[in-house]
């Protein structure tokens, strides 16, 4: 057991940053609109929980304007890394100024715009893959359980790593 807790390093792998709105306006097409969570509040959470790093994941709020999210890497100051999503044609200098920022995974987040064609998200997968394969990313995938099972085959044949966020959307049932 460590010594200390939680141990030395700790890192919370999936957080968001909203906010502040003044600074990073949400996308005018979004499907909620949720309270201001800045950087601020998480490097709070992070003192007090005594956690070192944090995995900044592009909420859907933003669209494809990482503005927040790579704000939130910066201000960790080489703790934090994130998770973007740009448009599936991005240029490799637009990739490689994120990856030189700290972004390392590219997230597909077919749950919250609705996406629940398995045939849709696993081409949606498959060109993310191909950008994230330049800097050694991984593809963050948010979706459905369902799709999950659908897709379940192809995922090991992607040149990068694959990435299942928010459990899968898997409920815990009763106990």
């Amino acid at each position: 057991m460590a010594e200390t807790f939680p141990p030395v390093n700790t890192c919370d792998c999936h957080v968001h940053t909203v906010g502040p709105f003044d600074k990073f306006p949400l996308a005018a097409h979004r499907p909620y609109t949720p309270h201001e969570a800045p950087c601020a509040g998480l490097m709070r959470m992070m003192k007090k929980l005594g956690t070192a790093r944090a995995v900044i994941v592009q909420p859907s709020i933003y669209g494809t304007d990482n503005g927040c999210t790579m704000d939130a890497v910066d201000q960790l100051k080489g703790n934090g890394r994130g998770v973007v999503v740009t448009a599936l044609d991005a240029p490799t200098s637009e990739l490689d100024a994120l990856h030189k920022r700290g972004a390392r995974g590219f997230r597909i987040n077919a749950q919250s715009v609705g996406e629940a064609d398995p045939a849709k998200i696993r081409e949606r997968i498959m060109a993310a893959a191909r950008l994230c394969a330049r800097n050694g990313w991984h593809v963050q995938l948010f979706t459905t359980p369902s799709v999950l099972t659908a897709i379940a085959d192809f995922l090991p044949t992607l040149p990068v790593h694959a990435v299942i966020d928010h459990f899968g959307l898997l409920s815990m049932g009763p106990e």
